[in-house]
C-alpha cells in the first residue's frame, strides 16, 4: 500500500474580529431570509438586498462592489499572489503626443484606472478618484 504525504503551506490570515463581524454583515442576511422565506425566495431577496446594499454604498461613500475575479487577487492569504501578465498591441503612430492623449482620454472613462482599493466591510472595493 503506497501512502502519500501532503504538507500544507503554513497559511497566515490578518483578519481581525472586527473584520469578522464585518464579513458576517454580508452572509447573515442571507441566513435569515433562506430560513424565513425558504430556500428560492431567500435568495433572490439576497440577491434584492445585497444589489440595493451595493448600490447605496456607492451613491453614499463612492465605493464600487469589486467582481469576484478581482476580489480572489486581493485575498489577505499568501497563496493569493499572482502575475498577471498582459499586453497591448498597437498600431503604429507617426505622431506620439496624439497617441499619448488618445490613451489618456480613454483612460479617463476606464473607472478602475482612476481608482484605488479601499477595505470597506470586511471587503475590498473600488474607491474612485477625482479626475485631477
Amino acid at each position: 500500500m503506497v501512502t502519500q504525504t501532503v504538507k500544507q503551506a503554513s497559511v497566515t490570515f490578518d483578519y481581525s474580529a472586527n473584520d469578522y463581524l464585518q464579513l458576517s454583515l454580508w452572509y447573515l442576511p442571507l441566513v435569515v431570509f433562506v430560513s424565513l422565506w425558504g430556500f428560492l425566495w431567500g435568495f433572490f431577496l439576497y440577491a434584492v438586498f445585497t444589489n440595493m446594499a451595493t448600490k447605496y454604498i456607492k451613491s453614499t461613500f463612492n465605493l464600487e462592489m469589486m467582481s469576484s475575479a478581482d476580489e480572489i487577487f486581493f485575498l489577505e492569504d499568501e497563496r493569493n499572489a499572482a502575475n498577471i501578465i498582459a499586453f497591448h498591441k498597437y498600431e503604429k503612430w507617426a505622431d506620439v503626443e496624439a497617441f499619448k492623449t488618445q490613451i489618456l482620454r480613454r483612460a479617463r472613462y476606464f473607472r478602475r484606472l482612476k481608482s484605488t482599493v479601499k477595505k470597506f466591510l470586511g471587503k475590498y472595493m473600488f474607491y474612485e478618484l477625482n479626475d485631477d
